[in-house]
Formats: structure tokens, C-alpha cells, sequence
């Protein structure tokens, strides 16, 4: 019996064994059931993160062509500005040119093609021409001298009525 014994012994530990081997299959399984689940729900989290870095690609690259679009606008605008700045430089430049000869210094040494010229045929008619510019000239001093501003004569004369008053 001795042997019986020792099978039966061997046929317990091997159903204990078993036993523990269906436990850890059973556990497996269950792991395996999750590890599945992880699995679907990861794929499903990628199939998402798939869309939303498409949508963001796409998005990238409407704003690069935007940017792009930006600069170049910016840079007709700079352009364009500059171009006005000079503008603006020659029109000041004409501006100031023209107020220089309206109402600057009049000078005949300034020549212009516009600008008439005396011609004389000697120096006795330059001599002459200059004489009677001279001549003028004092006529013009002297008849100055006598008249007096008649304004100048109403303000300094108040009637005996009226006092003045100092502010």
C-alpha cells in the first residue's frame, strides 16, 4: 500500500497543483481581459490624438501662410511708408524753396533763367541808371520826412472829458 498511498498523495498534490494552476489561469485571464481593455482604450485615446494633431497640422499651417501673409503686407506697408517719408522730404524741401523766394531776401545776385535782364550798351548808361535809382531813392527819404502819421496825432490827443485809465 505503500504505493497506493504514494499515488494518492501524488494525484492530491498534482489536484492542488492544479487547482493553483486554474487560479493563476483564471487570474491571468482577468489580467489579459484588462490588458485588452487598456489596449481599446489607448487606441481609442490615439485614434483621437490622431485627429487633433491633424486638426492642428492644418491649423499650423493656415497660420504660417497667415504669418506669411502678414510679413509680406508689412513689408509693402514699410514700403510704401518710406516712399511716403521721401515724399514728404521733397514736398517740405519744395515747400521751404518756395518760401525762401516769396518771402526770403531779394537779391539780384540770385540769377534766374525766368529773370529779366537790363542790358546796357556802356558803362556811362550803367553809371546813369545807377544815378537815377540813387536820385529816386532821396526823393522818396525826403517826401517821407514831412508827413506825419495822422493816427499817431489821434492817439495822443484825448478830449478834457475823458481820463485815462492805466492797466
Amino acid at each position: 500500500m505503500n504505493e497506493r498511498q504514494r499515488l494518492e498523495r501524488e494525484i492530491e498534490a498534482l489536484r492542488a497543483k492544479n487547482k493553483t494552476l486554474q487560479a493563476n489561469n483564471q487570474s491571468l485571464q482577468a489580467g489579459n481581459r484588462s490588458l485588452g481593455d487598456q489596449v481599446e482604450s489607448l487606441t481609442a485615446t490615439n485614434n483621437s490624438l490622431s485627429k487633433k494633431v491633424e486638426v492642428l497640422a492644418s491649423t499650423n499651417d493656415s497660420l504660417v501662410r497667415g504669418a506669411k501673409s502678414l510679413s509680406a503686407s508689412k513689408d509693402e506697408l514699410e514700403q510704401k511708408c518710406q516712399d511716403l517719408r521721401k515724399a514728404l522730404a521733397k514736398k517740405q524741401d519744395e515747400l521751404d524753396a518756395l518760401i525762401r523766394r516769396v518771402f526770403g531776401r531779394q537779391s539780384e545776385r540770385f540769377e534766374d533763367d525766368d529773370q529779366l535782364k537790363f542790358e546796357f550798351a556802356s558803362q556811362a548808361e550803367i553809371d546813369d541808371a545807377r544815378e537815377g535809382i540813387e536820385q529816386a531813392i532821396e526823393e522818396n527819404k525826403r517826401a517821407g520826412k514831412g508827413k506825419k502819421r495822422s493816427d499817431d496825432v489821434a492817439r495822443s490827443v484825448f478830449p478834457s472829458h475823458c481820463r485815462a485809465a492805466k492797466w
